[in-house]
């Protein structure tokens, strides 16, 4: 684990070096003919090949961007190199294979377009006559294939734009498709959806955003309409954007594809190379390296500084089905600035806090969302309304929770059995009968209906046959109020939770409970829920989540209230109140 406070991040030489540390330990990770990265055994929803190429490209958004900004290492030169001739080799044996409708190798393209437009010297130029061919058939191939409706179409924006740089056939007829389809997906404000999902997350900033800004700044001569759309627009998103993360350098998580970690900061990355200013350059500088400390000081690494699958941690359960061992390297996107030339601003100016005049609260009527930065912490009020909707793992943990958090992350059920199994923190669960299997944890999913305005949210939801909520959330000073409408057939056992705290023996827990009140306190904070007064009060209660269950924190407690419920319509109030210390 590395400490926030000691990694100096300030010259290009520093920001160099810290991208060196992921990188030098791949080193020996590669394949005899250097097609493959092979970085653990874990599986995926794409076959072992997609796999390795996953790996293998996924590190050209950090070493391209390193390479153009004139650093030179001869063992990954030679090595990608060797890889770009044998992958696309089909008498090789590491051959990356042909293609499918919706294929991963059409996400890893992604990668070596941008490495062959920023790069060429070193990813185009040393190829053979015969392996310059190759590629660019191999690429082409995107064009003669199903993408999914979704952010999936700027890959095959970016494999033809990699073409195009290097003088290869390539297909205007797609990449005007690709804008127009993704144009379709605009909402306001430099906000889009991605695609047929719906979804507003991570993927808006670290594809359909960052892909137009490379755009703009590669391409941008010869289409300045365009490239002057794809700039204004980030400078909107940015404004907003910002509120995703917090003054300590910390993310919200929310939503799929968790483990890419740092590419949470990347849509700054590409505002420096495509000069796009949403902050002066400072604040911008200040944002990238508090968030590259924050990662540094987690455990992300495993002990041949290889990037785990995970979040805070290795975890499996946060992971989606289309995670493999190369997928964290996305994070690799956030080094797009080492492109830039020596005597950049950037690497001379000092870093500036968090701005404060940014508002308290910010509603992102695009988004569906509300957001808020307290002290120390920063939380998204999301619809919930895309729960069960997206291609992942756990999408009620990941978009169905009632508040998101910097400092008090969502966590991933490993059964719905018991309470500990499933850790449904910040949300309203119960405990249903079922005649086959016992008793079910049920929580929000699916969201019948829902709004989200200035003034907070509100939601209708069934967890179970028999049941339907209705759900108004208001954020406060500290937190956040909540009232439910509970119409149930039958009596049921419910629990309204906060969210989870670490229990760690090192920040000492503690633990409080009674009528109406249930508190876990520990060294970095304290997260409590309580019955508002003069409603219905819930029994204080503990659940000691299951082991790795948590994004963060690998041990972990929800305070929660727990009420019996009778038959009928019941109304239940519950504040939840957060403290961060000391950051």
């Amino acid at each position: 684990m590395g400490n926030r406070d000691l990694l100096k991040l300030h010259s290009k030489q520093d920001f160099q070096r810290f991208f060196e540390s992921f990188l030098f330990p791949l080193r020996d990770r590669y394949s005899e003919g250097g097609a493959r990265l092979v970085l653990g055994t874990s599986g995926a929803s794409y076959d072992r090949t997609a796999a390795e190429l996953e790996g293998f490209s996924r590190v050209l958004w950090g070493l391209a961007a390193y390479f153009a900004g004139g650093k030179q290492e001869p063992f990954f030169e030679e090595t990608v190199r060797k890889g770009l001739e044998h992958g696309t080799d089909p008498a090789h044996p590491e051959y990356w294979g042909g293609f499918r409708d919706r294929d991963q190798r059409f996400v890893e393209m992604a990668a070596i377009g941008f490495a062959l437009t920023v790069c060429p010297g070193k990813f185009w130029d040393p190829l053979s006559e015969e392996g310059k061919d190759r590629l660019a058939r191999w690429l082409y191939a995107i064009n003669e294939y199903a993408l999914p409706d979704t952010n999936w179409l700027y890959f095959g924006l970016m494999a033809n734009l990699g073409l195009k740089s290097v003088g290869r056939p390539y297909s205007e007829e797609k990449i005007r498709f690709f804008f127009d389809r993704v144009e379709s997906f605009y909402l306001g404000n430099g906000w889009y959806r991605d695609g047929a999902s719906g979804q507003k997350d991570y993927y808006i900033s670290w594809t359909i955003q960052i892909y137009q800004l490379f755009y703009a700044k590669f391409f941008g001569e010869e289409d300045p309409e365009r490239a002057a759309c794809f700039r204004e627009r980030a400078l909107l998103f940015g404004r907003s954007f910002i509120c995703w993360f917090d003054e300590n350098g910390a993310a919200v998580p929310y939503g799929r594809s968790l483990t890419y970690r740092f590419a949470e900061i990347s849509f700054f990355s590409w505002c420096l190379i495509a000069d796009v200013w949403p902050f002066e350059l400072p604040v911008i500088k200040g944002l990238i390296a508090r968030h590259f400390r924050y990662w540094n000081a987690l455990p992300i690494r495993d002990t041949g500084g290889i990037l785990t699958v995970g979040y805070g941690y290795p975890d499996l359960f946060v992971s989606d089905p289309y995670n493999s061992p190369g997928s964290p390297y996305w994070a690799f996107e956030a080094f797009a600035f080492l492109m830039l030339p020596d005597g950049h601003p950037f690497f001379e100016a000092e870093e500036a806090p968090y701005p404060a005049d940014l508002p308290e609260t910010l509603f992102i009527p695009e988004a569906e969302m509300l957001v808020r930065r307290f002290p120390g912490h920063s939380a998204i009020l999301p619809s919930g309304a895309h729960a069960g909707k997206a291609p992942a793992g756990q999408t009620a943990a990941k978009y169905a929770r009632f508040v998101y958090d910097s400092a008090f992350p969502f966590s991933c059920a490993r059964s719905i059995f018991t309470a500990e199994e499933c850790a449904p923190e910040s949300t309203l669960f119960f405990e249903v009968p079922d005649a086959a299997a016992g008793t079910l944890i049920r929580f929000r999913t699916n969201v019948e209906s829902f709004t989200v305005s200035e003034n907070g949210a509100k939601s209708v939801w069934s967890p179970a046959e028999g049941i339907r909520v209705e759900t108004e959330i208001r954020l406060t000073e500290n937190g956040h109020i909540r009232r439910h409408k509970v119409i149930s057939a039958f009596p049921v056992e419910a629990c309204d939770t906060a969210f989870a705290a670490d229990t760690d023996d090192a920040v000492s827990p503690a633990f409080f409970t009674e009528e109406g009140r249930a508190e876990v306190r520990n060294a970095n904070g304290c997260v409590r829920i309580l019955s508002a007064a003069g409603t219905l009060e819930g029994s204080g209660r503990i659940i000691r989540a299951a082991a790795n269950t948590n994004l963060l924190y690998p041990r972990a407690a929800i305070p929660g209230l727990s009420f019996r419920l009778p038959a009928g319509t019941t109304e239940i109030e519950s504040r939840i109140e957060t403290e961060v210390y000391g950051k």
